[in-house]
């Protein structure tokens, strides 16, 4: 029962180490062995990445697993070693790559090249979340989003500013199921790592949410609209109006059309911006 594992990959080992039980985890090492710290999950999450938020989590799966635990990557090629160093946990990161002698401080001074030398590119970047969970690919007809599993969010690098108007699409390539599309003002602050807040889920974002029928701007609100994929979904801001306008192939017949009155304050302007977790959207 130990070794069982959830739908998506995960351990109990994982479930530990992301609640902070270190003494669970040694429950765990105790009974089934060494191994329970270097199980990974359907997205190559490891036992220690999924534990970067708790220090004692980091020391002990790095004490007692070593260089088999610290060195496994996600599918974007980042360890938990590149986590601690891009969410400014340099000390914690240093001490885990301590216990795995030369090996670790390669990986350490890797991660600090890797990390540090992120250039915001393009016209989109992961402002929410784990840069190397999503996946963007810019071409001539616009930008390919994949999202890996975490809970992350995109947004454009210009803006439509005081008194503009703005548009763009959103093709739903695959269906995720925590959709939320829309725009953020200048006040969407970065964060870097795990947040479980995407847009609409504050006073600065404005979101719809076709799977859970929900519009979100700091609370949820009914949005009687069903998404499929293969759908477009037109996110449209006026800033002279102040309303943010949404249609779903072409249409903006209600319950689409004007479903946000928008008051930007003083943040100057209004970013496209769309958080998921494990879908595929192209933007246009």
């Amino acid at each position: 029962l130990l070794m069982m594992v959830t739908q998506d990959g995960a351990s109990c080992a994982h479930l530990a180490a992301g609640g902070g039980h270190v003494e669970a985890l040694g429950f765990l090492v105790e009974a089934c062995g060494g191994e329970v710290l270097t199980i990974v999950d359907e997205r190559q999450m490891s036992v220690l990445s999924k534990g970067v938020k708790h220090r004692q989590v980091c020391e002990f799966v790095a004490r007692e697993g070593g260089w088999e635990a610290v060195r496994i990557a996600d599918l974007g090629g980042w360890t938990a070693v590149h986590r601690l160093v891009y969410c400014g946990e340099a000390e914690v990161a240093a001490e885990v790559a301590s216990c795995c002698g030369g090996d670790g401080q390669s990986l350490l001074e890797r991660a600090h090249q890797e990390t540090g030398g992120l250039v915001q590119h393009g016209s989109l970047f992961t402002i929410r979340g784990w840069p190397s969970t999503v996946r963007i690919e810019e071409g001539e007809e616009g930008s390919s989003v994949m999202f890996g599993g975490d809970f992350c969010t995109v947004r454009s690098q210009l803006s439509c500013p005081r008194g503009g108007k703005a548009y763009y699409e959103l093709e739903i390539v695959k269906m995720d199921v925590f959709p939320q599309f829309g725009f953020a003002s200048g006040g969407f602050e970065p964060v870097k790592g795990p947040s479980d807040e995407g847009v609409g889920d504050d006073c600065v974002s404005w979101a719809v949410d076709g799977v859970r029928q929900r519009k979100w701007h700091g609370k949820p609100e009914e949005y009687a609209c069903t998404w499929r994929e293969g759908d477009v979904i037109g996110l449209a801001c006026d800033l002279v109006g102040g309303a943010v306008y949404v249609s779903v192939n072409g249409d903006f017949s209600a319950p689409n059309g004007a479903v946000f009155d928008v008051d930007i304050g003083e943040s100057g302007g209004l970013y496209a911006a769309f958080t998921c977790k494990s879908g595929h959207v192209r933007c246009n």
